[in-house]
Formats: structure tokens, sequence, C-alpha cells
């Protein structure tokens, strides 16, 4: 240890420290930023490449509401990693809470629509769609509360 200053092994702890919330945005980043770029499944590499392409799309149109796509935003290396997720997290969201009433009403055209209000709210559809939703917005909000 040096004479009146800080050992290595301090410098080290503090430093794991100041970084240690970061790392863990990386590492949860790495999970959605861009997880088929090994092209594991040709399937879910087309549907994350057309979330992505969907997002910038909504980013260009609307972007004090979303966020642009986690992968575009980690190549500024002046944003943090925890910034991106908070912003993707946000964006996630905003598509979930779009999402239920689009399938909702995009179901209702091709199963057909109920006969009225109270049916809608009976409905193994709208059950099944709420339960979904509900999931999926809860697990977002879940990480998004780390």
């Amino acid at each position: 240890a040096e004479k009146g200053g800080e050992g290595l092994g301090e410098w080290v702890d503090r430093y794991e420290k100041d970084r240690l919330p970061e790392i863990k945005e990386l590492c949860r980043l790495m999970v959605f930023g861009y997880p088929y770029q090994y092209r594991q499944s040709k399937l879910r590499g087309q549907l994350f490449l057309i979330n992505l392409l969907l997002r910038k799309k909504l980013n260009e149109i609307l972007p004090r509401f979303f966020a642009p796509p986690a992968f575009i935003m980690v190549q500024d290396e002046k944003i943090p990693y925890s910034t991106i997720c908070r912003r993707a997290r946000r964006t996630t969201v905003l598509l979930l809470s779009l999402t239920f009433p689009l399938l909702y009403g995009f179901s209702g055209l091709f199963l057909g629509l109920p006969a009225s209000f109270s049916m809608i709210f009976r409905s193994f559809r709208f059950r099944f769609f709420l339960g979904l939703w509900t999931f999926l917005m809860l697990r977002e909000w879940r990480l998004a509360r780390g």
C-alpha cells in the first residue's frame, strides 16, 4: 500500500463498486440488443429484424416517444448502458401497451366481433390477450426496476 494514499485493493474495490451497475446493464443489454447475431434461429432472427426495423421507423416518426433500437444506441459511446436499457424498456412497454388493443381488434376481424360490449369482457379471446399483455407488461416492469 502507498503511504498516505489508497492501496491497490481499495482502488479495485472502489472501481468495481462504481462500474458494477453499468456492467449489470451491459449484461442485460446483450440479451436483447442483438441476440441473434450468430444466426442461432432463422425465424427468431427474422422476427428480431422486424422488431429492429419497426423500432427504427417509429423512432423516425415519433422520436419523443420511441427510442432508437438498442443496437443503434449502443454505437454511441457517450450513452451509458443503463440509459440505453431504460430507453429500450420504455419503448418496449409503449409497444406492448399498443399491441393489446391492436391484436384484440385484428383478431375480432378474423374471428367475428362480439355482439355486445359485455360480451367482450366475457370472451376467451379478450381474456387471452389481456392475460398475455399483462404477463408481458409485468415482466418488462420487473426488468425495468432491476
